[in-house]
């Protein structure tokens, strides 16, 4: 992927790209085939957890989730070779290893799917005959999984479904009886050092009609880096606070759909095909029903991205290059909370200075 630098700029933080190529190391990951492009190639969806404590949620553990999607044409073979893990994330065990061998293949000379040798030794210890000594044989399934997908003629699930297996005990019963459509959101990882998700409202205001508002803990614009701390004080003024509240609609269940199938709908906050750096995106002043493109294990769960710095979100991944947070509100441990606030109730619980000079003359 390209090197991007994050600088301070007119008192905010801002992405700036690089010509620069750089590999990225993430451990513990795993991989879905989703099928095949129109074009021909084959897209890979990969997926990395990790464990940290967040303030926010209580001063307690929650699980980050990351996603990637790649789209690929070629696989090699396995094959063994020297490596030393460099440019890894800040929070992964891989930063304390040094050189060291691992066995490992490639995707189009861009990706490499790869173990340590060294971490699988004395697996054998039942002479299996299918087991080499040194290392445990979960590369090569990995890529006999890759090759068995692409070689079959029929799924097991629908393209629109992103097949992820999450297990009962990951389910946060409470969230789930709450609400019968909860939608996963994915946004930018970058994004998030000062600009990320806290928390998803879902609020039903007339029958098969869901109002979601996501709330985000700053709104740091990148482009516009030097008019970021007037428009903090701008929202902190008019608004009554300086997080970010957007909001769209989830529509189910009219006559003119297919089963399943559901539609949104973004008024004056559709990213349109804009990404990560732009923050002054808020297409559809009278918005289009968009049908969902991709939903999250069932039908219940339609699939959100927020593409540009000003949280300007659409049916589709504009960022395809970039890791992403996935945020799972109906997980147990999840890094965000969950309610069923309408927008108008959410505003009702800021006072702008302006409403409170009103209430003082």
């Amino acid at each position: 992927m390209n090197k991007y630098d994050v600088v301070e700029s007119g008192g905010s933080r801002k992405v700036e790209w690089r010509d620069q190529l750089v590999i990225v190391d993430w451990d513990n990951c795993s991989l879905t085939v989703v099928g095949k492009l129109e074009d021909g190639k084959t897209r890979i969806v990969l997926r990395s957890k990790t464990s940290r404590n967040s303030e926010y949620m209580g001063d307690k553990p929650v699980e980050l989730y990351y996603m990637l999607g790649i789209d690929v044409s070629n696989i090699s073979e396995v094959y063994e070779e020297p490596y030393k893990v460099s440019n890894v994330r800040k929070d992964s065990p891989e930063q304390a290893r040094s050189a060291d061998t691992r066995r490992v293949f490639t995707l189009d000379q861009d990706y490499w799917i790869w173990e340590w040798i060294e971490r699988d030794k004395n697996t054998n210890e039942n002479n299996d005959p299918n087991k080499e000594e040194g290392f445990s044989n979960s590369i090569e399934k990995i890529r006999k999984y890759i090759i068995d997908e692409l070689s079959s003629n029929s799924r097991k699930i629908p393209r629109d479904l992103f097949d992820v297996q999450v297990e009962d005990t990951q389910l946060n019963a409470e969230v789930i009886a709450t609400s019968k459509i909860i939608p996963v959101i994915y946004q930018p990882s970058i994004d998030s050092l000062q600009n990320f998700l806290r928390e998803v409202h879902c609020s039903e205001i007339e029958p098969n009609v869901l109002e979601v508002s996501l709330l985000f803990e700053n709104e740091q614009l990148r482009r516009h880096g030097l008019v970021n701390q007037v428009y903090e004080t701008f929202r902190l003024f008019f608004y009554g606070r300086k997080i970010d509240v957007e909001s769209f609609k989830i529509k189910m269940h009219n006559e003119a759909m297919k089963k399943n199938e559901k539609l949104f709908q973004f008024t004056n906050i559709y990213s349109s095909d804009y990404g990560i750096e732009e923050d002054t995106i808020h297409d559809n002043s009278d918005p289009p029903e968009i049908r969902v493109k991709h939903y999250f294990s069932n039908y219940n769960y339609p699939i959100l991205f927020i593409n540009t710095s000003n949280h300007a979100m659409a049916e589709r991944d504009n960022n395809h290059k970039l890791w992403k947070w996935e945020y799972i509100p109906f997980l147990n441990n999840a890094p965000i909370k969950f309610g069923t606030k309408s927008r108008r109730h959410i505003d009702s619980m800021f006072s702008p200075f302006f409403r409170k000079l009103s209430q003082i003359f």
